[in-house]
């Protein structure tokens, strides 16, 4: 056996390799023992890399799940920090009035809170020095119910819920001139209720006369939907519209929102 290894091996003389070769070309038992010798080399070479393959997939599972992990917590404490400081942010910055335009109609106590609006429903809002109340100016129709929406919209949070409450209600106290529309009518009813997808159809209907009233109940139905950003962002616009009947109201909302 040590004869085959140092064969194989090379380290063999010259002489010794020559006899040893003249012996295995007579010497079957030779030849057969050099035959399962070689197959044991194969074979252990064949086990040795299979070895290596299966430690180095092993490797790299756990190198990858370590990876994952450590990516996992990074995202998490970054989620976290970002969500403390929105809530820092948004506990420091003080609720505010809407800030009164003498060029632009101002929601009459727009803060009110949605019980006192609807436990004392014949109390008016304050008429300006200059100007009648938006109410008594622009009459609401009286098939236009008043929104209740302390049992609808349930998956906003109540802060939500009640600033779309009190801009609905604002909306239908301020009239323009596309309030007679039915489309406009759909749109504000069907909010009231909370079906959301019905109103933006009538509000698709009412961009094609009315655009600039459309976007402002655009602006609302995001806001049912619980789309805070988007409907910041068409508050924005129309708030920076000089001469929209909604531009106060849009002013008062972006205050709310902050």
């Amino acid at each position: 056996m040590e004869d085959i290894e140092q064969y194989l091996n090379g380290t063999m003389s010259d002489a010794a390799r020559q006899q040893f070769e003249t012996l295995l070309a007579t010497d079957d038992r030779l030849r057969a023992e050099l035959d399962v010798y070689i197959g044991l080399r194969q074979l252990r070479l064949e086990q040795s890399v299979a070895r290596a393959a299966q430690t180095r997939q092993q490797e790299q599972r756990r190198r990858f799940w370590r990876q994952l992990l450590v990516a996992c917590v990074i995202a998490g404490l970054t989620g976290l920090a970002f969500l403390m400081k929105y809530r820092l942010d948004r506990a420091a910055v003080p609720r505010q009035d809407i800030p009164a335009h003498s060029d632009e109609i101002k929601p009459s106590n727009p803060v009110q809170s949605i019980d006192n609006q609807y436990n004392n429903p014949q109390k008016e809002p304050a008429a300006s020095p200059n100007k009648p109340p938006i109410a008594q100016t622009h009459p609401v129709p009286a098939d236009v119910p008043k929104p209740l929406l302390r049992s609808v919209y349930v998956d906003l949070d109540p802060v939500t819920r009640q600033l779309l409450d009190t801009l609905l209600t604002l909306t239908q106290q301020q009239q323009t001139s596309a309030s007679a529309s039915t489309d406009w009518q759909k749109a504000i009813q069907n909010l009231t209720i909370g079906q959301v997808a019905t109103a933006k159809r009538a509000v698709i209907e009412l961009d094609k006369k009315e655009p600039s009233e459309a976007t402002w109940l655009l602006a609302l139905t995001l806001l049912a939907e619980g789309k805070i950003e988007e409907a910041e962002n068409l508050f924005q616009k129309i708030s920076r519209a000089a001469g929209t009947p909604r531009r106060a109201l849009a002013q008062w909302a972006l205050v709310q929102l902050q």
